[in-house]
């Protein structure tokens, strides 16, 4: 098996085991309460963004070689399914939770709720492990420019912005309780850690991540934008969905000329280039248009 086949795999499992089992769990009907489909973080959380979490940071890990420089990645998987077992225990334990086809009442799981906690924790460990195992690779052997400065890089950041997002956003109608609050402090924490973490881990070369975090920040704040649009009804929100990519698009091609065979050429040179200019062109086109949409009440 090629080492570029892992990464594929591995988001490839975590489609599986994450969204595709929970979806297979609502064919019956007979849990109680909201089911996944009514949960951003279920559905677009983990249908998409956390395997390109996924797939991104394998893919990172295996263009770099071993190394036994600095500490293994088991204390960080620790740490992360530790910070994944605080969030469902919170749940468990919140004496008036908003309850869900998960969380049925109040300290009681349903079987899929033990799944989906059981999942939860893993993808929390592994995720974090190989976070660290990036990092520490990074630091033993600096990577190329693009690898963790480029468009590939930044797509990943995007993913994990917007999955925080859907978190939040899944958690604020029930922000009132004390589980929400436990939940939506590990997301505003979880960045914050994660970016200490390579600040100490990569030390002035950290300054290489900023262009991608930038770019995710950007393409978060566009995505919330339109999603927003889309909810209040505004076609300017459909014109911004058509009208980013479309920007991004050109400003990459303009860049440089055509390859053949032209897919697979140009998104390899285009994930490897340290030119983000066309991901933050799609990002502020997606912005303003819905923006201006919903301030003119289009």
């Amino acid at each position: 098996m090629t080492p570029d086949r892992h990464p594929a795999l591995a988001a490839a499992a975590c489609l599986a085991a994450g969204f595709g089992a929970m979806a297979a769990a609502t064919v019956p009907g007979n849990l109680p309460g909201p089911d996944m489909w009514r949960y951003w973080s279920g559905t677009v959380g983990d249908a998409i963004l956390l395997p390109a979490i996924v797939y991104g940071l394998t893919r990172g890990v295996t263009l770099l070689p071993r190394t036994h420089r600095g500490r293994p990645p088991g204390l960080a998987a620790a740490a992360g399914g530790l910070v994944g077992l605080a969030t469902q225990l919170a749940w468990l334990l919140d004496p008036a939770p908003r309850v869900n086809w998960l969380l049925v009442r109040a300290h009681t799981f349903s079987w899929a709720g033990w799944y989906h906690a059981a999942f939860l924790i893993v993808v929390s460990a592994c995720t974090a492990g190989l976070a660290w195992e990036l990092l520490r690779r990074a630091r033993a052997q600096p990577p190329p420019p693009w690898l963790l400065g480029g468009n590939g890089c930044a797509l990943v950041a995007s993913a994990a912005l917007l999955f925080l997002l859907t978190v939040v956003a899944d958690s604020l109608p029930s922000a009132t309780t004390a589980s929400s609050r436990a939940t939506m402090a590990v997301i505003a924490l979880a960045p914050v850690a994660m970016l200490a973490t390579a600040a100490m881990a990569l030390g002035r070369r950290a300054r290489v991540l900023a262009g991608p975090l930038l770019v995710g920040l950007a393409a978060s704040v566009a995505v919330v934008c339109a999603v927003r649009g889309l909810q209040d009804g505004s076609p300017a929100a459909v014109v911004a969905l058509a009208a980013g990519p479309v920007a991004g698009l050109a400003t990459a091609l303009a860049r440089r000329p055509l390859p053949r065979p032209f897919l697979r050429s140009f998104l390899r040179s285009f994930l490897r280039s340290t030119d983000l200019r066309a991901l933050a062109g799609a990002a502020v086109t997606t912005t303003l248009i819905a923006a201006l949409g919903l301030s003119l009440g289009w």
